[in-house]
């Protein structure tokens, strides 16, 4: 009973594998990505997702079950399980029941992915004009952000550009 109960949650995690990934962020060692179909509110604030992580030296990828607290900044991760440059999964998933939520520091890929992840809107989710969208951008302004100047969601990328002085714009997210 228990062998056949593990192989269907296992089969369940696998399915991870082929998600509909989404690039958020990057270091020198890891890509980050999330998942926006597995984007769950759970109470006012928090939410669940999958993410991904890419090591860029070798391709292997660990996807993770993380909870994130959008209202303080913070993360845990609750499951994982490691895949190969094929997609199979090597060992087993493992629960991170105990494990606290840790705070994301500005600047950093956690925060990149909380914010990633919090601004994640599933009214856009559907819309094929945002599909392949990343949901954050170099300057660490991300899709869904509410400006600050008017109050609209930023929507419209602007990729990177120099101006005439030779000064370089990041890519960034703005409203209308």
């Amino acid at each position: 009973m228990i062998k056949p109960l593990f192989s269907l949650i296992l089969a369940c995690f696998s399915c991870n594998a082929a998600a509909d990934w989404t690039y958020s962020t990057h270091s020198n060692e890891l890509r980050l990505y999330f998942s926006p179909s597995s984007v769950r509110d759970i109470v006012s604030g928090f939410k669940q997702a999958w993410t991904m992580h890419e090591n860029i030296t070798n391709g292997n990828k660990v996807a993770y079950l993380v909870e994130y607290d959008c209202l303080n900044g913070s993360a845990k991760v609750s499951k994982g399980v490691t895949y190969d440059l094929q997609g199979n999964t090597i060992g087993n998933v493992v629960d991170f029941l105990n494990m606290p939520f840790q705070p994301t520091v500005p600047g950093t890929v956690g925060y990149g992915m909380l914010q990633s992840v919090c601004n994640f809107s599933h009214v856009y989710a559907h819309d094929n004009r945002y599909q392949g969208r990343n949901y954050c951008a170099e300057n660490g302004s991300c899709f869904g952000d509410v400006s600050k100047f008017n109050g609209l969601l930023k929507t419209n990328y602007v990729n990177g550009y120099y101006r005439s002085n030779g000064t370089y714009v990041r890519g960034h997210y703005r409203s209308r």
